[in-house]
């Protein structure tokens, strides 16, 4: 009897040590979010702060736990205005999944607003250099014409026609 308790302690113990794991590893990965977030939000809009009053990241909770993420900047000293620069499209449940959201939402501004950096007149996102399409487009159409001119020729002389031809002609 004394085994059996001893058996249901461990595993109660356990369980609540495998419960505390997790809600630390949780917090650990809300902190690391909450980082990438705040170093996503310095890269988008930190020319806005040229004062350099700072910014901040705020998880709102609400009724019936949703939760949805802001960043603001404030705009005087001391923290005393502020305005929201960014903030989740819709609550989640879970503080995780709305930092995940909108660090997803930072990457796809950040994404739309250096789509047009170029670098040597060469852009690494979406554009091909004016000369570099300009040559292939050439390639493309006299890699067409030729194909239409041989098929001119082919109807025009037609293969049958020159085969009888070598036939019938005296050797």
């Amino acid at each position: 009897m004394n085994k059996q308790n001893s058996i249901r302690t461990r595993a109660a113990m356990n369980k609540r040590n495998a419960k505390s794991r997790y809600r630390l590893d949780e917090k650990s990965l809300e902190e690391k979010l909450k980082g990438v977030a705040y170093e996503y939000i310095h890269n988008l809009y930190g020319w806005q702060d040229p004062d350099g009053h700072g910014f901040a990241l705020l998880v709102c909770r609400y009724p019936f736990s949703h939760f949805v993420i802001r960043a603001i900047q404030y705009t005087e000293p001391g923290q005393k205005a502020w305005k929201v620069v960014a903030e989740n499209r819709r609550p989640f449940f879970c503080i995780n999944a709305a930092l995940q959201e909108f660090t997803k939402d930072l990457e796809h501004q950040m994404g739309a607003k250096t789509s047009n950096l170029s670098v040597s007149g060469r852009s690494h996102f979406n554009e091909m250099p004016v000369d570099v399409a300009a040559s292939i487009l050439r390639r493309l159409w006299l890699v067409v014409f030729l194909v239409i001119l041989l098929l001119l020729a082919y109807w025009c002389v037609k293969p049958h026609q020159t085969l009888q031809a070598r036939l019938d002609a005296p050797a």
